[in-house]
């Protein structure tokens, strides 16, 4: 089955009434059928599209993607 990958976008409010936005990975299968969907992973757009071109890039397998974005994640935010 082949699949690609894109950017979503969402909204999200704090307590207070602030608006944040997030972005997150969809996989779609051929047909723009949404296999797997992961929002609120980055505060910033060009971390977003980065790792969505990667993952396009390096054909990774939807059941792989949790995996894959707890690495970027502990790679990008780890002390």
């Amino acid at each position: 089955m082949y699949y690609t990958y894109r950017m979503n976008e969402d909204r999200l409010y704090d307590e207070q009434g602030m608006e944040w936005t997030v972005y997150g990975i969809e996989a779609l299968d051929t047909a723009g059928n949404i296999l797997c969907c992961f929002s609120d992973i980055f505060f910033e757009q060009e971390k977003a599209k980065e790792f969505v071109q990667m993952c396009n890039e390096q054909a990774v397998e939807p059941v792989h993607i949790q995996d894959v974005i707890d690495d970027v994640l502990a790679q990008l935010y780890s002390v």
